[in-house]
């Protein structure tokens, strides 16, 4: 696989999948989205997949991507130039996390990136003994990379990282149940000592999540249960008090979905899809929904049909009710067409929620992919989206790579106008 943007993006033919990333401008009047050209951001022989990637608040010019590799370590590229052009934290090989000096302990796969109100670029991802969690810090840009901690050893899968409101959290799947640390961040390389290890009510047999931190400092995660085609349940647990005395509460259900754990789609039939549910807060406090929590997640019309939506709800007491769905793609109901691996971002400044997603509704056989996005104001009583946009300059087939395909996820960052998703493409 390669990596992309959205400037130029020269397919290279590989074994298995590029990773592009595309850059999507949002105009003035907020009446289109304008995509523009896709980069390709590794130029890298070989596989990546399931990339992750952020954007330096405090600096807009700065974005980092970080990708499983086929390889030893992670593959990392950064910009300067807000996604223009693309430099490596090492030129020598593409990748961090491999055993080099100043990259982190050796990583096996699951990359995924935080970036605080500080300039703190957290990476979280599973070590290359497949049994611990690690986190590392970068506080020049992604240049270079300090240890942070290290979780484990466990049985462990899937973690993700989020940092805001002075906190940064981590949560992932431990021996089949879900669990969480977090610590303190009070400035640019200054990170407390993670607090114990929390045991989340009711995630038994629960994964692939998400969290997320409101701008009061509540954290809410999120997991699917573990059934293999669905249907499933997608569950909250809500840290009222984030890093206070106070544990994350009782399981709440969020939705039903027929999309299962490992869900065979004809565009992701080997490696399958499951709901991955995405989580973002609303955090701009002049918005009309000042902390309003939305959540993204795949949704299949009849159980075992193909026929998958990407579905919004959005919850404004920090998860503990939920809001009716929405769909989010405006494709006709039929022909049957998939759409699945959405990921969703909400821009700080404005409060507009913008989504990403894997979209199959161009293609007759169900089973070639383009990037598709849109976008929606905090106005009104609930979101009311712009018309979906294809944003890839062309089409992708994931059977590249028989085994991971398209992967578990995709990343998109999403700030002050600009979308810049990350994603797979042979």
């Amino acid at each position: 696989m390669d990596t992309r943007t959205n400037d130029s993006c020269s397919l290279q033919r590989v074994a298995a999948l590029l990773v592009c990333m595309i850059v999507l401008n949002i105009n003035t009047v907020f009446s289109q989205i304008t995509s523009g050209t896709d980069r390709n951001t590794s130029l890298k022989t070989g596989s990546q997949n399931e990339c992750a990637i952020a954007k330096n608040p405090t600096n807009v010019l700065q974005l980092f991507t970080a990708c499983n590799n086929n390889g030893p370590g992670l593959y990392a590229a950064r910009s300067t130039d807000g996604g223009l052009t693309w430099i490596y934290p090492d030129p020598a090989d593409k990748t961090i996390a491999d055993g080099d000096a100043n990259q982190g302990p050796a990583a096996f796969c699951d990359p995924t990136l935080a970036w605080d109100e500080f300039g703190n670029l957290f990476i979280a991802y599973i070590s290359a003994a497949a049994s611990d969690i690690v986190v590392i810090l970068s506080t020049d840009g992604g240049a270079t990379f300090t240890n942070v901690t290290t979780f484990g050893p466990a049985s462990v899968d899937q973690p993700t990282i989020t940092a805001a409101a002075g906190q940064v959290w981590v949560i992932w799947n431990q021996a089949g149940s879900m669990v969480a640390r977090g610590a303190a961040v009070t400035g640019l390389g200054t990170v407390g000592a993670f607090n114990a290890l929390q045991n989340i009510p009711g995630t038994s047999s629960c994964s692939f999540g998400d969290i997320a931190i409101s701008p009061g400092g509540a954290v809410c995660q999120v997991c699917q249960t573990l059934t293999n085609e669905g249907p499933g349940t997608i569950r909250a647990n809500i840290d009222a008090d984030g890093l206070g005395a106070g544990n994350f509460g009782a399981s709440i259900v969020v939705t039903t979905t027929n999309v299962g754990a490992f869900d065979g789609i004809p565009a992701q039939n080997t490696r399958e899809i499951d709901a991955e549910a995405g989580l973002a807060y609303d955090r701009n406090l002049d918005s009309d929904h000042p902390g309003r929590l939305y959540i993204v997640y795949t949704d299949e019309v009849t159980d075992e049909s193909n026929n998958t939506d990407i579905m919004l709800r959005f919850s404004d007491d920090d998860g503990g009710t939920w809001s009716a769905a929405q769909r989010v793609n405006d494709d006709p109901a039929a022909p049957v067409r998939s759409q699945f691996l959405p990921r969703i971002a909400s821009n700080p400044i404005s409060g507009n929620v913008g989504i990403t997603w894997f979209d199959c509704r161009n293609s007759a056989a169900n089973n070639t992919i383009q990037i598709f996005a849109t976008l929606a104001t905090p106005t009104g009583a609930s979101p009311t989206f712009l018309p979906n946009q294809p944003i890839s300059d062309g089409t992708s087939n994931g059977n590249g790579d028989a085994s991971m395909q398209y992967g578990d996820y995709n990343g998109m960052a999403y700030f002050q106008g600009i979308i810049h998703p990350v994603w797979p493409d042979n």
